[in-house]
């Protein structure tokens, strides 16, 4: 049962193979997180970072992994990403589908729930977590269509 769900669209300038590729890495896009400290690249189906958290609430640094649960190859990837803090965790699923637009162009709707929060997150307002959530999201598609751009 979700406890927080949020969804959206993203429209990459880039090709479906090339972006596919990308994004069913896990350490791709672990590296590709703006804030991210002490990446570990564990390869394509696993990836670890820590991340200093984006609400007063939640202190020190959050210690998260990503897990690939699910990939096709131009179709979509499914990622499990639990994140680990002093008195408060958190594990979320996340779903994308891609699909090209156009000669060069990926369109990819994602959709992730928060499946399990602890501790302080558990006390926290649904509304704060999905506000900073989407802040969250923001900033990770920042960073993957900024390491794109950058030919990577």
């Amino acid at each position: 049962m979700a406890l927080v769900q949020f969804a959206g669209e993203r429209m990459l300038a880039y090709p479906l193979d090339h972006v596919s590729a990308r994004l069913n890495d896990a350490s791709w896009l672990a590296s590709s997180l703006l804030h991210a400290e002490q990446v570990q690249l564990q390869g394509p189906d696993r990836a670890s970072w820590k991340v200093r958290p984006p609400v007063s609430f939640v202190s020190g640094l959050i210690e998260s992994t990503i897990t690939v649960l699910e990939r096709q190859a131009g179709r979509m990837v499914r990622w499990r990403i639990v994140g680990k803090s002093v008195g408060a965790s958190s594990t979320t699923e996340i779903t994308m589908h891609l699909e090209a637009d156009g000669e060069n162009r990926t369109r990819v709707k994602w959709s992730a729930e928060v499946t399990e929060m602890t501790g302080l997150l558990k006390l926290a307002p649904k509304g704060l977590v999905a506000a900073t959530a989407n802040k969250v999201v923001e900033e990770v598609w920042q960073g993957v269509e900024r390491k794109l751009a950058a030919g990577q």
